[in-house]
């Protein structure tokens, strides 16, 4: 998780300098100038994805091997998904 939070420290700060298209729930995005919306989920509105990409898929991908999701990658659900409770 480390290793994921220095990505997207560097992924921000290329953010701040170049313009950034996505479509809210996908992990793809276009950097630079807008040509295209960037739909691999196919879907034309985010209301037909009928509660596909809840989690980002590198959270998911870390949740499913067993490591701890903190806090803070909550916000990153849509907020018509139930945050799953930990299993103990």
């Amino acid at each position: 998780m480390k290793a994921w939070e220095k990505m997207c420290t560097g992924a921000s700060r290329l953010m701040e300098k170049y313009a950034v298209q996505t479509c809210g729930y996908c992990p793809e995005i276009q950097v630079g100038p807008k040509g295209h919306r960037v739909r691999n989920c196919q879907a034309y509105k985010h209301q037909m994805r009928d509660g596909q990409h809840a989690w980002q898929k590198v959270v998911e991908l870390f949740a499913q091997a067993g490591a701890p999701v903190e806090t803070h990658y909550a916000s990153m659900m849509r907020e018509d998904v139930v945050i799953p409770e930990e299993a103990n």
